[in-house]
């Protein structure tokens, strides 16, 4: 510290003194807040007290180390994917990252694919519950009806929708007919049409074509990511229904398919939103 040094002497020289200051060693290690924590969380007594606390400290510190590599571990398989084709340019040209735009595409993609798929399944799932409703079918057309609803649903919603939409249990049904696919001998076959019966009156098929994958991914897009009111870079424009025709030809892009036409599953989001309208609470 120079100028302090100075300072002390030109202070001794007006009082007219000859006493020598003590030189200030600037050298000196001052322990600081950290280091007196740090001495203290050391002391035997302390780390005893503060044992009990370590075990859901380090527990949680390993959760999140866990979270945090599973995170990382989905980020660098999104990067490692081909780049979207129609979905991912549209996201990013409106402000969106690139790996959150992949990954937002792929998603996308996968929801159409599944809702397209379980369209085209819809009618075989009622019809074979149809078929079970009525009592004294053959165990071999019991069997075939049993098998197909089985893989309908391990790879759809259909059936857990089915009986969640009309408040009934589906675990009872499904466990009889894997006893029958399984060719247990003590099957309930009467439950079976009793459960068959109770749902059948409440399956309707909606009018119309199949879902494509196209058109369930473009209604899918439109409704959730309305609310991120995405804009292109450069617009004032706000509202997403002026990004509509963009959106279908990035869908078009994405599933190379040019003759798409999202006017069906643009009636499809007008009849919900009309359904839903009632039950929106007014302001």
């Amino acid at each position: 510290m120079p100028f302090i040094e100075s300072r002390l002497s030109k202070r001794a020289d007006c009082l007219g003194t000859t006493t020598a200051f003590p030189r200030i060693d600037t050298e000196v290690n001052i322990p600081t807040l950290v280091d007196h924590l740090e001495a203290y969380l050391k002391r035997p007594e302390v780390a005893e007290r503060m044992q009990p606390a370590w075990t859901p400290i380090a527990a949680c510190v390993e959760a999140l180390q866990k979270l945090c590599a599973a995170v990382g571990s989905a980020i660098a398989h999104i990067a490692k994917q081909p780049p979207s084709k129609g979905y991912e340019p549209f996201l990013v040209e409106r402000g969106v990252s690139v790996i959150a735009a992949r990954g937002m595409a792929a998603l996308l993609v996968r929801v159409g694919k599944r809702v397209a798929r379980e369209s085209s399944q819809q009618r075989p799932a009622y019809d074979a519950i149809r078929f079970l409703a009525k009592p004294g079918r053959q165990a071999r057309s019991i069997f075939a009806r049993a098998k197909l609803l089985l893989k309908i649903w391990q790879e759809t919603s259909i059936i857990e929708t089915a009986f969640s939409e009309a408040g009934l249990d589906e675990f009872e049904f499904i466990g009889l007919l894997k006893s029958v696919v399984e060719g247990g001998e003590e099957v309930d076959r009467k439950r079976i049409a009793e459960i068959a019966a109770a749902l059948s009156p409440r399956l309707s098929i909606p009018y119309g074509p199949k879902v494509s994958a196209p058109s369930a991914a473009f209604e899918f897009a439109r409704r959730e990511l309305r609310p991120l009111s995405l804009k292109r870079q450069g617009s004032r424009r706000t509202r997403f229904e002026e990004h509509v025709e963009a959106l279908t030809e990035a869908t078009r892009k994405e599933f190379g398919n040019c003759n798409f036409d999202s006017r069906p599953a643009r009636r499809r989001l007008k009849r919900q939103r009309a359904a839903n309208r009632p039950n929106e609470p007014s302001l």
